[in-house]
């Protein structure tokens, strides 16, 4: 929103279209966007035009134990989730891959720097890994993931580094200086650079990465009682075939085996034929973008 609000000063006849998601319009850094039309001059600045998208793949849907915390309402917070413009994009093409099991239960991993996983049921999001911001559940490029808060007897990890960095300090850490990054004791946070790396290091980092998202598909098979499909997408999803095989291989008392062929061409439909479906999908968060504008996209 804040891009929106740059591009039309000093430009009177733009309008400029800025499609919010509902996370990003109550929590966080980004809720004080909302403000900026204070600093619009009508006569000599255009407009912004918020689209708020209450995306049900954003835990927007009627999943409400999915959307609380084990905290007192009273506090306001609540989970969200995000990724959710790339889950619905998902959830649009899984009709035409896999016909009438496309209502099934689906998880999928987006996996970039910024990673989440997010499970479907009737197309329709009923859990997402990632919470009230966008840094928790697995590590990311710089992003820690989820972090012991315990306070008793000993302060937790966060809570720990409350105490001894300061605001700046900390948001800086959680946003750019964890995940990967530090996995790999500084080496990446770009897992193509990680992969390719002989460092014990980096290898701790990699295989740190996969478990953490193999932990993740499994509290899903746990919740949802199984799992019928596993969607890869998302810049590692769909061009890192050692992280999927490294995923799906232990993944085989599920019933997900890959064609190793497949994997390594990245094709759309990575399982073997006993499998059960494992199909790598293009992240395309701009054409969702694009249909809601225009109005075709309404969930």
């Amino acid at each position: 929103m804040s891009h929106a609000y740059g591009a039309v000063f000093d430009n009177p006849d733009l309008i400029a279209c800025c499609v919010v998601g509902d996370g990003e319009a109550e929590t966080g850094l980004l809720a004080v966007a909302w403000h900026s039309n204070k600093f619009l001059n009508p006569k000599t600045d255009g407009a912004v035009l918020p689209i708020l998208h209450l995306n049900g793949y954003k835990i927007a849907s009627p999943a409400v134990q999915a959307r609380r915390l084990p905290i007192p309402q009273s506090l306001g917070l609540r989970r969200y989730g995000f990724h959710g413009l790339s889950y619905a994009h998902i959830a649009r093409q899984l009709p035409g891959l896999l016909g009438g099991d496309a209502s099934g239960r689906v998880v999928v991993a987006h996996l970039g720097n910024g990673a989440s996983l997010c499970l479907l049921e009737n197309l329709q999001s009923v859990d997402t890994s990632m919470g009230y911001t966008p840094a928790g559940d697995i590590p990311m490029g710089t992003r820690n993931g989820d972090l012991d808060p315990d306070p008793d007897p000993d302060p937790g990890v966060m809570l720990e580094l409350v105490k001894r960095l300061g605001d700046d300090d900390l948001a800086d850490l959680v946003y750019h200086r964890m995940g990967l990054h530090a996995l790999s004791d500084g080496e990446s946070s770009d897992m193509a650079q990680l992969l390719a790396s002989a460092t014990p290091a980096a290898r701790f980092a990699v295989d740190y990465f996969c478990r953490q998202v193999r932990a993740t598909i499994g509290a899903y098979a746990a919740k949802a009682a199984g799992i019928d499909a596993l969607v890869f997408t998302g810049g590692i999803g769909e061009h890192a075939a050692p992280i999927r095989a490294a995923i799906c291989e232990p993944l085989a008392f599920l019933g997900f085996h890959l064609d190793h062929e497949a994997n390594l061409r990245n094709d759309t439909k990575l399982n073997a034929q006993a499998s059960k479906p494992v199909l790598c999908i293009p992240a395309d968060e701009e054409s969702m973008i694009r249909s809601l504008v225009l109005g075709s996209g309404r969930e």
